[in-house]
């Protein structure tokens, strides 16, 4: 009875969003888990782990565990973003999320909208994002750098050492790992390209 009363607030609240005209809808493609590819109009519901694809008047609804990627250019920002579909474990069950891709290499740093599926006890960012770090195959949050990530990396690569002291920087905060990572995946990006 409850999963019933969850998939009727889904629906209900979907349709209410898909006919109003609040949405933000991007041009942009869908790479679905198959390889398939969508074009057209895309709205991410990030409370869902769901994108909404325009078809002409209809809509389509793809969960997160059928969706490989979502491209689409923000004019409002002025970027073109890529989401991506990434597989976790809970507890009990398998699921999948969509997160947004913010620096990609060898470690990427992901980010979702704050919603209310998310862990409440977890800070949020002053712009309304949670950020997250993928590496191994694991997502750890950001906040999470300087006890989980940072050893390793720097064990590795021992140079990012000399770029904190150089920069000045603290990795116990996330906008410094942030550019901690980015250094550190210049040097594997660069130790690639020396290898071939």
């Amino acid at each position: 009875m409850r999963a019933l009363v969850i998939i009727f607030f889904l629906f209900w609240s979907l349709a209410a969003k898909a006919d109003s005209s609040a949405i933000k809808w991007y041009k942009g493609s869908v790479v679905l888990a198959t390889q398939e590819v969508y074009v057209g109009d895309l709205y991410i519901e990030n409370q869902f782990d769901i994108v909404l694809v325009k078809e002409d008047s209809k809509v389509k609804v793809l969960p997160a565990h059928k969706v490989h990627a979502v491209y689409f250019y923000d004019s409002i920002e002025n970027i073109n973003r890529k989401f991506i579909s990434v597989p976790e474990q809970r507890e009990a069950y398998h699921s999948y999320r969509l997160y947004e891709i913010v620096l990609k290499g060898e470690v990427n740093v992901l980010r979702r909208e704050k919603s209310f599926s998310d862990n409440q006890r977890e800070e949020y960012n002053a712009d309304g994002f949670l950020y997250y770090i993928h590496w191994n195959e694991r997502i750890t949050t950001l906040r999470r750098f300087r006890a989980d990530i940072f050893p390793k990396l720097a064990d590795s690569k021992p140079a990012i050492n000399a770029y904190i002291r150089d920069q000045k920087l603290n990795s116990n905060l996330e906008s410094d790992a942030i550019r901690i990572i980015d250094f550190y995946n210049h040097l594997a990006n660069d130790e690639v390209i020396a290898s071939r």
